[in-house]
């Protein structure tokens, strides 16, 4: 879509947005904005978000917000709560969703889902049409809210549905916030911890998909285009977790430390990172969307270093 279209889109309605405040959230409304969309932004609270309107709701009291949906040129839903409480599950994410999905008109609707829809990987790539397997009720609230939005239509007929199964996100810009993975990782490298694998072939290829901040929320702005619905795998890249260790390590002047110990379980002063491999094959959405992404890992872990740890942050770090 060509910058004139988007700007006339966002002249004849807004975008929708919820989860505006989260760690993803505003890269995405700034995202937004910078591309010539108009938004409304869903908070709970009064917040200072610059370059939108908010209406300010809540997903489990619908009646707050349905009839800005309902207006709106199209849906970001980033909002969920982060949780493995079935009733929260249930009553803010599940039934939100389906208020969603139950006022969506026009434009297409955009839903933040997670690689976790697959649960254990169990070798092989991840596809779309990988079978997805519940290991939590947060993983559960996205494969049914993927479902909802699957069985949905705008009422007009113009639209999209697109879940977006994302990879592990390495977004540290909220400091004043928990560290997500990437943020704990670094901490427990800071911390002098040796790292625990249950066998060789686990340390040269245990690892993840993952994708930075600025790079998901222009994949969130180009689903807006889409004109085929679904799942589609979102990431940025692949590493291994000794890959990330060890250029966490080399960012903050450390040394990385392992552990090979199979048949045992992780020791006092040892972290244990998931024994498995998560690789998303990211092709679908690529080839659909033109996305293609630029953040390095080496930047993103430079930045969270800078962000949440600057004082143990190396000067012109270059990856070996």
């Amino acid at each position: 879509m060509s910058s004139s279209a988007k700007v006339n889109d966002s002249m004849s309605g807004e975008i929708f947005l919820t989860g505006a405040t989260g760690h993803i959230g505003r890269l995405v409304l700034d995202e937004l904005i910078r591309q010539g969309y108009a938004v409304r932004a869903l908070a709970r609270r009064p917040v200072a978000l610059p370059g939108c309107k908010i209406v300010f709701g809540a997903l489990e009291k619908p009646e707050t917000f349905v009839r800005y949906l309902a207006a709106a040129a199209g849906v970001v839903h980033l909002a969920s709560p982060r949780t493995h409480s079935p009733q929260i599950v249930l009553e803010q994410d599940v039934a939100g969703m389906r208020a969603m999905v139950e006022a969506w008109a026009r434009g297409n609707f955009v839903y933040a889902s997670s690689q976790t829809v697959y649960g254990t990987p169990r070798g092989g790539d991840l596809t779309e049409e990988t079978p997805i397997d519940a290991l939590y009720w947060y993983d559960l609230g996205k494969i049914t809210n993927e479902f909802q939005l699957k069985m949905a239509a705008p009422r007009s007929g113009s639209g999209v549905g697109v879940s977006m199964r994302i990879a592990l996100q390495f977004c540290e810009n909220h400091v004043e916030r928990p560290p997500q993975f990437l943020g704990w990782l670094i901490g427990e490298c800071l911390a002098g911890k040796a790292f625990y694998f249950s066998g060789k072939e686990g340390l040269e290829n245990f690892g993840s998909s993952y994708i930075g901040g600025r790079d998901l929320a222009r994949a969130f702005v180009a689903a807006l285009a889409l004109k085929t619905g679904g799942p589609y795998n979102i990431a940025g890249g692949y590493c291994t977790w000794r890959e990330l260790i060890e250029t966490i390590c080399r960012h903050a002047g450390r040394k990385p430390l392992f552990v090979v110990a199979p048949g045992r379980a992780p020791r006092a002063g040892e972290a244990r990172v998931p024994q498995s491999r998560s690789f998303l094959d990211t092709w679908r959405f690529e080839e659909r969307s033109g996305f293609r992404p630029e953040e390095s890992l080496e930047e993103l872990v430079h930045d969270a270093l800078r962000a949440r740890f600057p004082q143990h942050l190396r000067p012109k770090v270059m990856a070996t």
